[in-house]
């Protein structure tokens, strides 16, 4: 019963702050989108997402990477994005674990490494991830950052496929026409 209420109390405590979180992000998607009689200003989006991102919110933090991704109210940074994206990650965000393990695949903003690119993936992948889900099947069906396994491709692939998907689809497709990793 003492650790309840201890466990409660943190919960009430936490309020503020979440309420806080969501503030700055809402803020920025008024600027970002122009509504809530907020007008377009990408600048303020920036703005209003980099005060939640410093407050610990994974939300602002991943919509904070997106602007410096691409540039939108600030300038192009793709170190600045990835890290970021990566922040937003390990609160547990699957966008930003999705994003971050792009920017592993591609190189932007960190330097290209496959196996984390995978790790990433995997990440957001378990969690329902549908691009996460394509990636690691192309992941598996080329051996890039894991050994080559076609049926870990067919797996990853179905999953994505089923929720529509249609890479997936094709490539679960293109395994099936070869006998790839399917029965």
């Amino acid at each position: 019963m003492k650790h309840f209420l201890l466990s409660l109390l943190l919960c009430v405590l936490a309020l503020p702050a979440i309420a806080d979180c969501e503030k700055y992000y809402q803020l920025g998607i008024a600027y970002t989108e122009g509504i809530h009689g907020k007008p377009q200003d990408l600048k303020k989006a920036f703005n209003a997402y980099r005060k939640g991102a410093k407050k610990g919110c994974a939300i602002s933090s991943l919509y904070l990477a997106i602007a410096y991704y691409y540039g939108q109210g600030v300038e192009q940074d793709y170190e600045q994005a990835a890290y970021w994206f990566r922040t937003a990650a390990y609160e547990g965000d699957i966008d930003s674990q999705y994003n971050i393990g792009y920017c592993y695949f591609h190189g932007h903003g960190v330097e290209q490494d496959y196996n984390a690119a995978v790790y990433w993936y995997e990440k957001a992948a378990q969690q329902g991830s549908v691009e996460s889900q394509y990636e690691l099947g192309y992941c598996y069906e080329m051996g890039i950052g894991v050994e080559q396994a076609y049926p870990m491709a067919a797996y990853w692939y179905t999953l994505a496929a089923v929720q529509g998907d249609a890479d997936a689809q094709f490539a679960l497709g293109v395994l099936y026409d070869y006998g790839e990793g399917v029965k």
